[in-house]
């Protein structure tokens, strides 16, 4: 039977269907409607926890700023109010041989009527030094606050629930790793992460403990609409990030969660109210009280079982089995694709010559379409660099369109070589590979070729039964449609996550696979004439330029999507030398008001210890704030040894102080807040995380015979304010921590270097 030589619109419905299932796949895959205010008590409203982020997050919080303390007494004041038992863990810990680092976190707990043990929540409430933290992580800690008050305007629990409000999350995980030595840890029983990378989109449970069996399954019986896969957790442990989960995972069992869209806003000035998105906070709070409700009702005393693998239907329907299933499925459905092909050549149905064109096609579309995508790639972030993600989801939808567009002609320009079961064939086939792929490297995610691989062969054997010539008929093709919508159900929302989590920057990766899942509907692609399909591949290429083209519009600087520069302070004491200094590689107009385009680039200087990195230079005026200054509080020597006690204050309350002796002089030991630190024979050094803003003593016993000069470095977020300082424009934004290099030099950040001279013992030898 010949295929049809023109195209009409009945040919047309079965792509529309296709089309609109994945449109729905992709609605349902989406965060829920944001409740408003004027809900029950007893429910989450985004829109009353919103007015927490609105109220706090005008201005960055860094942990150790004036502005992080008052997030830390709004947390504590709004805790109270809601009549929630409250606890400040504010501690100095020593963390590594001569280094002590400050700990906080604000603990709330509403206890339970018949306990067990306890559902605890973590989110932190500092943000970094560029943005507001709206949405990382005020997103989670609002979230908490509106759970903590739906709780209490609701029938009281079995166990306790624990609110973690931690603190320092950006700089050392210090909140979280607070929580994990205080008492009310040892009585946690499952523990939720609420992070964010990003300000919209699906919040994603991308993160287990180990032996999650049991905390999937009751995920899944939970109703909170989860949206995860098992690959998700596979990909996540080979990264090299980490959370505040990161410290209790291995103790108690529990869940993370982080919505992932908006990377552009991620760690920036667009990191504020206007843009947090409430759909998205809707989503942390059905979490958040939907699980506190569930995990508050049961018996936590045993919350692990053997690990699983898990992923969503359709929306929020979630699907656990034990990961030790996985072989055995991938092997069943093996054979049963064996079956289904010994079935087509025996029947002549399926053709060798037709299969293998069905393998190539793929990869040979994706090589084409790889030249363009690299080709765009380059030239977007040649120019944008990390700016081009303003327009990430944008530049991925015209990169799609470019992919399927030679995918199009690739099939116009081959499908004398093949019939429509031979095509689907050589599709299923990349779908075992892939299955034996993940199934050896990443188990978890096993289950996005398995479902497609099952489905498509159940499509395949269908069309090959039904068809009774050498080619199924228009009706077996275009009913078949019905067919090819669970894998395109099923894929579609999986597969736009990388798109916004690794960003358009995998698209050469990423728009194979979406060729890849379009090969479900090669069938009925058939029906339509190859001069419609060229057409079709020509109205792509032109949408996909125009999609490209707003993407690079939308990524030219403007208030919503700035331009990043770096602009650091660095001021040395002794020399009375000061600077401004930048890792900017384009210039720009502001940043030249205080480096020249043509400075000479060179080493910071004293105040950035052991980075040689070079430098755009230029001379600053000196600091409105002096030096740190040291004040003997006492000075003795007792048998041969210098015991002094001293206070080092700096008027800039420093994030990070180093101290080092570089005199030549011996330090036996030494203390400070309540921590004893072993000596050194020579260049003691010692290192302090946000030491306390009134000053800090130290306690020094050193050789008596020798001066003693310590070297202060500090490392302090901010810039001086200086009068004639001119803020950014609004269309240039300081430059964050996730670029794609990473240098010692930190946009907004303030460096200083002096030296103390303590002189000799104030006091003369006692004679003891």
């Amino acid at each position: 039977m010949s295929l049809p030589a023109k195209s009409s619109l009945l040919a047309l419905a079965p792509i529309a269907v296709a089309c609109a299932g994945v449109c729905f796949a992709l609605w349902m895959s989406l965060a829920p409607y944001p409740v408003p205010a004027s809900a029950p008590a007893e429910q989450f409203s985004a829109e009353r926890a919103h007015q927490h982020i609105a109220a706090v997050c005008t201005a960055p919080q860094p942990a150790g700023s004036v502005r992080n303390d008052e997030a830390c007494a709004y947390i504590q004041k709004e805790l109270e109010r809601l009549g929630v038992e409250t606890e400040l863990i504010h501690v100095y810990d020593k963390t590594g041989e001569r280094q002590v680092s400050r700990r906080r976190a604000v603990l709330g707990r509403i206890r339970g009527a018949h306990p067990t043990r306890a559902f605890a929540m973590d989110a932190h409430f500092d943000s970094v030094a560029w943005g507001p933290g709206a949405s990382d992580d005020w997103a989670g800690i609002a979230a908490m606050l509106e759970t903590a008050r739906a709780l209490k305007n609701s029938p009281p629990l079995q166990n306790d629930i624990i609110f973690v409000f931690a603190d320092q999350e950006e700089f050392n995980m210090g909140g979280a790793k607070a929580f994990r030595n205080h008492s009310w840890f040892q009585d946690v029983g499952i523990m939720l992460g609420v992070e964010t990378r990003g300000t919209s989109g699906p919040s994603l449970m991308f993160e287990t403990s180990p032996d999650n069996g049991f905390v999937l399954r009751e995920l899944a019986r939970a109703g909170v609409g989860p949206r995860t896969n098992s690959i998700m957790y596979d990909f996540y442990k080979r990264m090299p990030f980490n959370s505040d989960f990161e410290h209790y995972k291995f103790d108690v069992a529990g869940m993370n969660l982080a919505f992932v869209d908006g990377f552009d806003h991620y760690h920036t000035v667009l990191d504020n109210p206007e843009n947090a998105s409430l759909a998205s906070l809707q989503h942390n709070g059905n979490y958040a009280l939907g699980l506190a409700r569930h995990f508050g009702m049961m018996n936590l005393d045993n919350c692990h079982a053997p690990d699983a693998q898990y992923f969503n239907t359709i929306g929020g329907h979630l699907v656990v089995y034990p990961l030790s299933w996985g072989w055995p499925l991938a092997m069943a459905a093996i054979v049963f694709i064996l079956l289904v092909f010994a079935y087509g050549f025996i029947t002549r149905k399926l053709s060798l010559r037709g299969v293998l064109t069905g393998i190539l096609i793929i990869p040979l579309a994706g090589l084409i379409a790889a030249v363009p995508i690299g080709l765009i790639s380059y030239i977007v972030f040649t120019r944008f660099r990390e700016t081009a993600l303003y327009q990430n989801n944008v530049f991925s939808l015209g990169m799609i369109a470019v992919g399927l567009s030679v995918f199009l002609f690739m099939l116009a320009l081959l499908r004398r070589c093949a019939r429509p079961q031979d095509l689907l064939a050589g599709a299923l086939l990349w779908w075992l590979a892939g299955l034996a792929a993940l199934q050896v490297w990443l188990p978890g995610g096993a289950n996005l070729a398995l479902i497609p691989l099952v489905s498509g062969g159940l499509y395949l054997l269908v069309v090959l039964v039904f068809t009774k010539n050498e080619t199924p008929s228009p009706a077996i093709l275009g009913g078949s449609v019905l067919l090819a919508l669970p894998p395109l159900l099923f894929i579609t929302g999986p597969l736009a996550v990388p798109f916004y989590a690794v960003t358009v920057m995998a698209s050469i990766v990423l728009v194979p696979l979406v060729i890849l899942l379009t090969a479900f509907i090669t069938p009925q692609l058939y029906l339509i004439s190859r001069t419609s399909l060229c057409v079709a591949g020509a109205v792509l290429i032109i949408g996909g330029a125009l999609l490209l083209v707003a993407g690079y519009r939308g990524c030219l600087p403007g208030p919503d999507s700035p331009k990043l520069n770096c602009l650091a302070y660095g001021v040395d004491f002794d020399r009375e030398e000061a600077c401004w200094l930048s890792s900017t590689s384009r210039w720009d107009d502001w940043l030249a008001r205080y480096i020249p385009e043509d400075a000479p680039s060179e080493p910071a200087g004293r105040f950035m210890h052991y980075d040689d990195t070079a430098y755009k230079k230029a001379a600053a005026p000196m600091p409105p704030l002096g030096r740190p200054t040291v004040e003997i509080l006492e000075d003795t020597v007792t048998e041969g040894r210098r015991r002094l006690t001293c206070k080092i204050y700096s008027p800039r309350a420093p994030q990070r102080m180093w101290l080092r002796v570089t005199s030549d002089t011996p330090v036996y030991t030494a203390q400070i807040l309540g921590h004893e630190l072993p000596g050194a024979e020579k260049d003691w050094d010692l290192s302090l995380e946000i030491p306390p803003r009134e000053g800090v003593e130290v306690y020094l016993e050193a050789a008596a015979d020798k001066p003693l000069r310590i070297a202060v470095r500090e490392k302090v977020y901010g810039l001086p304010a200086f009068e004639d300082f001119v803020p950014r424009p609004a269309h240039i934004a300081p430059e964050p921590n996730r670029t794609l290099i990473r240098l010692p030099l930190g946009s907004d950040h303030t460096y200083t270097f002096t030296t103390l001279d303590l002189g000799t013992p104030l006091a003369q030898p006692s004679l003891s």
